[in-house]
């Protein structure tokens, strides 16, 4: 068998690569109105804004975009909620009355969580943590348009993105268009498995899946919530399904509770469990191992926890949290002896996704992703996470993306592992670090900033704070 790689295509088939320099793709359209050296290689999105990164569109013919890369000034700075939440892709094939593909970016990217992680895999990376890289096929056979929809409230400055494409490619009738469909439930129900693709009709593949996941420590202290299966509904299952799992992190293919890694198919690239969050965002990739459907197709997964530590138990109890075991029924601690050191429980925590599929037709049914303020709701800068002090706080600014108050270290922090150098640090994750069972900062950032509180949720109207010389 001859590699497809140096096979040579014939003359009906021609490269598109759509960018700044060329917005259209059109052959010998680049650097259009200037001297022909780098004039154009970013754009600005204002808040509202739309841009245009590709119009693919030959009538009569058809084509693949083949590869996305995209970045932007927020990336760099790692203040990534604001616009991997906050920026919107939108992807219509042939003229079709809604989008196919319409999620935040950053979770089309399999970057969960709203923050920026180094990761590759089958279908998507970032080499660095730095930009958005996918190569997962989007076939369309009359048009394309794809378009970045800023609806956050902040400029996003320096746009820099490259679609390539391929147009008069001759796709048989059984390829399918990519969708792509993202929900969120701040708090999922008891015993109701939360939906990562609703009930969807028609012939397709489900490729896969990023989910995040905020476990309601406030509730259940630090016990594991991903005891929930995996369910999959093919074809007129109704009640049970025909795929289902086995756990969560089993689904990812690891066992025992859940670290970070990122594999080819599989991965999870935030796996957080430390006394300033608790966090976890996930991948699978359905390539090797596909599942088709020929009429309809419904996914979902279960939120059940378990706690295998008789001090987690107690913990959770102390909080007077409803703890109701599989059964549906509230756990009773046993009137002598001592409680079971391991049993599963039902749990309501945040769960958020992106799934991908291909369909027979360029449209679904499927409802549009939630509005900003609750895409980005408890999610906050990676700043104080990444960065520990090794000296007193001299000077405040504002951030020269979202004026939030900053501020400048005197003698400079260093990154785990890296050299020491000054860096600017965002002060809007400081509500995440507020306790509200003390109503005032954990001990050891008392000594940095002394805040005078504004009771007001981040980041419409950020916290002020003080700082000490």
């Amino acid at each position: 068998m001859v590699p497809s790689i140096c096979r040579l295509s014939d003359a009906r088939r021609e490269t598109r690569w759509f960018s700044a320099e060329n917005p259209t793709g059109r052959p010998g359209g680049a650097h259009e109105g200037n001297d022909g050296r780098k004039r154009q290689a970013s754009v600005d999105l204002p808040p509202g804004g739309r841009l245009e990164l590709a119009l693919a569109r030959v009538d009569g013919e058809s084509g693949i975009i083949r590869r996305i890369w995209l970045t932007f000034f927020g990336l760099r700075l790692q203040d990534c909620p604001h616009f991997l939440r906050g920026l919107r892709l939108e992807v219509v094939y042939d003229d079709a009355a809604r989008p196919a593909v319409n999620a935040p970016v950053g979770d089309f990217f399999c970057q969960g969580l709203g923050r920026a992680t180094a990761f590759e895999n089958a279908f998507f990376s970032s080499p660095e943590g730095r930009s958005l890289v996918s190569c997962l096929p989007m076939p369309f056979r009359k048009g394309v348009r794809m378009t970045l929809v800023n609806d956050s409230p902040f400029l996003c400055r320096k746009v820099y993105y490259e679609v390539d494409a391929t147009v008069g490619d001759d796709l048989p009738a059984d390829v399918g268009y990519l969708h792509a469909h993202w929900r969120r439930e701040p708090r999922t129900r008891m015993m109701q498995d939360y939906a990562i693709l609703p009930r969807v009709t028609g012939r397709g593949r489900y490729v896969g899946a990023c989910v995040s996941v905020l476990p309601d420590r406030a509730r259940y202290g630090p016990t594991w919530w991903g005891e929930g299966e995996v369910k999959i509904y093919l074809d007129g299952d109704r009640e049970r399904p025909t795929l289902c799992g086995t756990g969560t992190e089993d689904y990812i293919g690891t066992g025992w509770g859940q670290q970070r890694f990122a594999q080819l198919y599989q991965g999870s690239p935030i796996a957080e469990k430390n006394a300033l969050e608790f966090a976890y965002a996930f991948y699978r990739l359905h390539g090797p191992d596909p599942v088709d459907f020929h009429r309809e197709i419904r996914v979902t997964i279960q939120q059940i926890g378990s706690w295998s530590r008789v001090e987690d138990l107690r913990a959770v109890l102390e909080k007077r949290t409803d703890l109701r075991l599989k059964s549906g029924e509230p756990f009773v601690p046993p009137a002598k002896g001592p409680p079971p050191s391991f049993s599963h429980f039902e749990r309501e925590d945040d769960w958020s996704s992106l799934c991908w599929f291909y369909l027979d037709r360029p449209e679904n049914d499927l409802p549009p992703p939630a509005p900003y303020e609750e895409r980005v709701a408890r999610l906050a800068p990676n700043f104080l996470r990444k960065w520990r002090v090794a000296g007193p706080f001299i000077s405040t600014t504002r951030h020269p993306l979202t004026s939030t108050p900053i501020c400048r270290c005197s003698a400079p922090m260093r990154r785990r592992g890296g050299p020491r150098r000054p860096v600017w640090t965002d002060l809007s994750i400081l509500p995440r670090l507020w306790s509200r069972r003390t109503g005032c900062l954990p001990l050891r950032w008392r000594s940095l900033i002394r805040p005078s509180i504004r009771k007001s949720p981040w980041p419409s109207a950020p916290m002020t704070a003080s700082v000490s010389g």
